[in-house]
């Protein structure tokens, strides 16, 4: 801003001054700012004082010339991107408890080089501190390979509903569905219709079949557990309950101090508690099938067999 004053005190307040007018002025006023207001300024003068009024006037033009410049720069400049380029990678930080990193590696590093390869990330780096840095080249890959590591390590809310899931093998307590390179959940025979407990797996169901299965947490030996009879009554608009000996996750990124494993933890189940041994106190009994590869490790499958058969 600039200056012309007059020996009778009749005063030109200038905007936007060029050199001559700097050296033949009275002041040479710069104000800095933004369109919220000022943020500095500088005055030379020549004159004796400046008065209220000048200040007033001088202030008042240099705003409405910073709005001008302002409205001027915004609308040659695009505004900032709120994504990141489809070209730039993707990253993501992981945090997961560090006794279970030995789950995620696998033996010899099978289990993770299996996830990098069927979700088409570009690596997935594993700190002993528990983190874990996923790079993707788009963000569809980077959620299948964050997925993919949830379902390993069973961080999974519980009642995740899963889709399209692959039976991996058929057994007589139910059948094993694959949620992951080298991960399979049991859906018992008592999550497999809408109703009741089945008494052998529906021959709709084989091998090789895709199946919609619900997360319902893990056995106290870290066994997963899953539901169709979840996802059935869950699409119907109906709720869902379920009980046995599992605990709920606390999800990838928390510290798993809260896990807890009581039925007020579980969405929709009834208030009825189960022993230690996993046995409903009203029915006396285990739900969950105790016999032979119900642990799921080394389980072959099995065929009912024929009447008069040796057992």
């Amino acid at each position: 801003m600039g200056l012309i004053m007059e020996p009778d005190g009749s005063y030109v307040v200038l905007s936007d001054i060029q050199g001559s007018e700097d050296a033949l002025g009275d002041m040479d006023f710069k104000v800095a700012g933004s369109a919220r207001g000022v943020s500095a300024f500088q005055m030379d003068i020549k004159v004796e004082g400046i008065t209220l009024d000048i200040m007033r006037q001088a202030l008042g033009q240099a705003a409405a010339g910073r709005a001008h410049i302002l409205t001027q720069m915004e609308a040659c400049s695009p505004p900032p991107a709120r994504a990141l380029s489809s070209w730039a990678p993707k990253v993501a930080l992981l945090s997961v408890p560090p006794e279970k990193l030995g789950m995620l590696i696998g033996p010899g590093g099978k289990t993770i080089k299996g996830i990098i390869a069927e979700s088409g990330a570009a690596d997935i780096v594993i700190n002993n501190s528990g983190s874990i840095q996923i790079v993707a080249p788009t963000e569809a890959v980077l959620a299948k390979a964050r997925e993919m590591i949830a379902l390993q390590l069973d961080e999974l809310p519980v009642g995740t509903i899963l889709r399209q899931r692959r039976v991996s093998s058929v057994t007589l307590f139910g059948l094993f569905v694959e949620l992951a390179p080298g991960k399979n959940g049991l859906v018992h025979l008592s999550e497999l219709a809408e109703e009741g407990t089945l008494a052998e797996v529906p021959p709709e169901w084989k091998v090789g079949s895709l199946m919609d299965v619900m997360f319902i947490g893990t056995t106290a030996d870290n066994k997963t557990r899953l539901s169709h009879k979840g996802v059935l009554l869950t699409d119907a608009g109906k709720p869902y309950s379920w009980a046995g000996p599992v605990s709920s996750s606390s999800g990838i990124g928390s510290s798993g101090r809260d896990r807890d494993s009581s039925s007020e933890n579980r969405p929709g189940a009834s208030s009825s508690s189960s022993s230690s041994g996993g046995s409903s106190s009203s029915s006396g009994g285990s739900r969950w099938y105790s016999g032979p590869g119900a642990d799921g490790d080394g389980y072959q499958p099995r065929t009912p067999r024929r009447d008069g058969e040796a057992a």
